[in-house]
């Protein structure tokens, strides 16, 4: 009956997503039909009716044959073969790291416009992140939404990041310290900026406008840092001062690093001359940077992603100290000279689970051999 039922069920799945879509009482449901989520949902929906399907099946098989003492090992087997099968189907389809630019689906009639304008630029969403600030429309107020698409800073999260959520109540869009998240638009209320006839490409303070409308204008921001930005200065600071400074903008994050310790190390006082350093990116996903530098003099390299344990960092293949900086990001020590950089991600918790993993399977097809060939009683 679980078989039949879920047979039927995959068979027609399109109409029961739309009998969903019809049913479910969610305001931004237009998002979800036409995002990334829905394909989501349809993976583990497909992955759940599969497992259902062939399970079913061999219930009905092994009805039909009225077997005894086979159907109990063969459906052992099976059973775990499925569910290996089952858990990497839905690892590689519903929890996969996918780069934001690959990742984008939308419908643009559905899309508000002021993210379509972004979007349709053609830009790599993971090399910048945007600043949604907006309360008075509906359909741009939720950060959230902001995040099918784009890399952003706000928002809401179940679990905050200490560091993160202190930073974020210094910054506002008028501070330099969206600077060191790397945004590159602010999305604001139209009534924030308070010009009547203000027009596409005006300077607003620092920004320039890039999109307005009669509810939202979005800025656009010339002086970030990229995500991987290379700086020749640097202060020490204690950690509590560092935030109140920053949002002073008596320093610009541009040319400026704070520290929380001492790396004593010697740079030479000439802040603006770093025209001849050059970095190539590589590859640059999410957990992983590998690039190359030229240094013309001893120097920063500056990610714009959370200090976090489990970072790894290494120049030429050795492993090299990682930076607490702007009390948030990171950020490493690079000598003069043309160096090969790689930095990832690999928490110890990660890789333990890895191991246990591993040697759990392993230590099961130990048995499953020894038990086979009579070595033990098990």
């Amino acid at each position: 009956i679980i078989g039949v039922f879920a047979f039927f069920g995959w068979l027609f799945k399109d109409a029961i997503i739309d009998v969903f879509s019809q049913t479910i009482k969610w305001d931004n449901w237009a998002l979800f039909r036409y995002s990334t989520y829905r394909d989501k949902y349809e993976y583990f929906y497909e992955s759940v009716l599969s497992f259902l399907v062939i399970f079913g099946g061999i219930i009905i098989w092994t009805a039909l044959k009225n077997l005894k003492e086979a159907p109990e090992k063969l459906l052992k087997i099976v059973c775990v073969i499925i569910f290996i099968i089952d858990v990497g189907s839905i690892n590689d389809k519903f929890f996969s790291t996918v780069p934001l630019d690959k990742l984008v689906s939308y419908d643009p009639v559905t899309v508000p416009q002021g993210m379509k304008h972004i979007m349709d630029k053609g830009e790599n969403h993971y090399l910048y992140r945007v600043f949604p600030n907006v309360q008075l429309d509906e359909k741009y107020a939720r950060a959230n939404s902001w995040s099918l698409y784009f890399q952003i800073i706000g928002g809401y999260t179940g679990v905050k990041h200490k560091l993160y959520s202190d930073f974020m109540q210094y910054v506002t869009f008028d501070n330099r310290m969206i600077d060191i998240l790397n945004v590159k638009y602010i999305a604001l209320d139209r009534q924030a900026i308070p010009y009547s006839n203000i027009q596409i490409g005006a300077q607003v303070g620092r920004y320039i406008v890039d999109y307005i409308d009669n509810s939202i204008i979005i800025l656009l921001n010339p002086l970030k840092r990229d995500s991987v930005h290379l700086i020749f200065n640097y202060m020490v600071l204690p950690a509590e001062d560092i935030l109140p400074v920053l949002k002073s903008s008596n320093i610009d994050p541009l040319s400026t690093i704070i520290l929380e310790e001492n790396p004593d190390i010697k740079i030479s006082p000439e802040i603006n001359t770093n025209k001849n350093a050059r970095l190539i990116s590589k590859k640059m996903e999410p957990g992983f940077y590998d690039f190359e530098v030229e240094m013309p003099k001893p120097g920063f390299v500056v990610f714009s992603d959370t200090y976090y344990p489990g970072w790894k960092a290494y120049i030429d293949g050795k492993e090299t100290k990682i930076y607490k900086t702007d009390y948030l990001v990171r950020s490493i020590f690079v000598p003069t000279g043309k160096h090969h950089i790689i930095s990832k991600f690999r928490p110890l918790p990660f890789i333990l689970g890895v191991w246990i993993s591993g040697l759990t399977i392993l230590g099961l097809i130990i048995i499953f051999i020894l038990k086979k060939m009579k070595k033990i009683d098990i």
